[in-house]
């Protein structure tokens, strides 16, 4: 789906992660990482991204601060103006 928004073009994607992306850091705990990259030459661009924590988990570190946190979702919004890399880590209940 994409859409013009005051001359911009928002895409919305969804994506299933294969299990593989999750890594063990400890018992019971595991740990999730993203590297969103600046395009050279192109101005800031505001970076969107949710996550699903999942279910019979609870989140032990995350960074950097998500905006909102609601029914399982981690949603993350912030400038990229520079590569930015996102972690949370959580462990099964």
């Amino acid at each position: 789906m994409r859409w013009w928004v005051h001359r911009l073009a928002v895409t919305v994607v969804g994506y299933q992660l294969p299990n593989d992306v999750v890594h063990t850091t400890g018992p019971d705990t595991y740990e999730y990482r993203l590297l969103e990259q600046k395009q050279p030459g192109i101005d800031t661009d505001v970076f969107s991204v949710s996550v699903r924590i999942p279910r019979e988990t609870e989140v032990t570190n995350v960074s950097p601060e998500p905006t909102s946190a609601t029914n399982g979702w981690l949603g993350f919004e912030f400038p990229l103006n520079q590569d930015t890399e996102l972690m949370v880590s959580f462990r099964v209940r």
